[in-house]
């Protein structure tokens, strides 16, 4: 790592490979993990912190336990800001996946279009089937294919498509083709 301001220095260094802007009194260190049989347990799969440092001293100021929720939502916004550079404009909202981002990643999108029509695919016929209920609450048509994967294969180029981690190998989809 390195200072944002390009310049190491060892003198200066915490141990953390200068990761740390100069002019600021605090220092941050993120952690996230996923746990994806944390559903077993009642929890969320998503778990993560920031500790909050001292730049002078290393002593921790503060710990924030949100359980990945910042980070799910700075991911939710690079989706938002990549459709809203890339995308044309969004006739169809393709969602793979029923979890967080699923919900997210269409929440965040309403900011940048009226799009209000979305079609998902899940592994679990349950989760898709909450997942519309949920989704239809909030106003959007939401329809299920019979053959998603063909339909992610084969979209038509008015489509949106984020894959909201389904912890599969190989992954379902691996490029999107932006048209247009």
């Amino acid at each position: 790592f390195q200072a944002e301001d390009g310049i190491r220095d060892v003198e200066r260094s915490r141990g953390l490979g200068d990761v740390y802007k100069r002019q600021d009194k605090y220092y941050v260190i993120k952690i996230a993990s996923g746990f994806w049989k944390n559903e077993e347990y009642g929890i969320p799969n998503g778990q993560g912190m920031m500790l909050l440092f001292n730049q002078n001293t290393g002593v921790p100021e503060a710990l924030l336990n949100d359980e990945s929720l910042l980070t799910d939502i700075r991911t939710a916004i690079a989706g938002q800001i990549c459709a809203s550079i890339l995308a044309n404009e969004i006739q169809c909202i393709g969602i793979i996946g029923t979890g967080v981002q699923a919900r997210l990643q269409v929440d965040y999108l309403q900011n940048i279009t009226q799009c209000r029509e979305i079609m998902v695919w899940g592994r679990n016929v349950d989760k898709v089937r909450k997942y519309k209920k949920d989704m239809e609450k909030k106003g959007f048509i939401v329809s299920i294919p019979t053959n998603a994967k063909a339909n992610v294969r084969r979209k038509p180029p008015h489509w949106v498509v984020f894959e909201t981690g389904i912890p599969k190998k190989p992954p379902y989809t691996k490029t999107i083709k932006i048209n247009g």
